[in-house]
């Protein structure tokens, strides 16, 4: 099958769902990109069309259309590329900033849900989304959301703004580091609070092997080493 009719029918999906009769819904369907998402996962060699159809929903004035295409995006942003969707979510800024998505999502905001997709994907020296997602992390209330991805695609950058972007409290930051680096990020942000140990703390430290954990903890809280 050639790339416009599977585009073709991604717009479709979308139009039709909308009415209650997607071509790729089920008796599972639940929210109106359920079928959509479906049809990516099972398209194997056709993936790249069906990213194609997405990114040309992308800029659909629809909102719905617009939704249905964010909300698949995960799925798809490697063959899109991270580049190609930085520069479409610039470009059509008024269409994602801000805007709540037809429905529920990952989350409330279009253009975050577009940039955490981006982000996964994004690798280093990538010269439209680096620094796309570095304006973003900056400037954005939900930046910190960008900050795991940047301190692995973007390292340096991540350590030189540290103290403004970095919060104490987001400390999955640190394993996302190269670990000849995780050090130096705990040396920028010093002192570091007093460990106030949770549930999401301990599942974090028991991620990384014992020894690295019990090595920057010391350097994190030498007084409790």
């Amino acid at each position: 099958m050639s790339e416009e009719p599977v585009a073709i029918q991604v717009v479709a999906q979308m139009r039709d769902q909308l009415c209650g009769a997607g071509i790729w819904d089920d008796a599972d369907t639940q929210h109106p990109h359920d079928g959509l998402l479906r049809a990516i996962r099972g398209a194997g060699a056709q993936r790249p069309f069906f990213a194609a159809g997405i990114a040309a929903l992308l800029r659909d004035p629809d909102l719905r259309l617009r939704t249905g295409a964010v909300a698949c995006l995960r799925e798809v942003v490697q063959d899109i590329s991270p580049g190609r969707v930085a520069q479409t979510v610039s470009e059509e800024e008024a269409l994602f900033r801000g805007v709540r998505p037809a429905w529920r999502i990952e989350f409330a905001d279009l253009e975050q849900v577009a940039a955490v997709a981006a982000a996964s994907q994004v690798q280093s020296g990538d010269p439209v989304a680096i620094p796309w997602l570095r304006r973003l992390a900056a400037e954005r209330s939900w930046g910190w959301y960008l900050l795991e991805d940047l301190a692995r695609a973007d390292t340096d950058w991540l350590l030189e703004n540290a103290v403004t972007l970095v919060a104490h409290d987001n400390i999955a930051v640190i394993a996302a580091l190269p670990v000849d680096r995780r050090a130096d990020l705990i040396a920028r942000l010093s002192p570091w609070p007093p460990e106030k140990p949770d549930l999401l703390s301990r599942a974090f430290w028991g991620r990384l092997p014992a020894p690295e954990s019990q090595r920057l903890r010391a350097l994190m809280w030498p007084e409790a080493a």
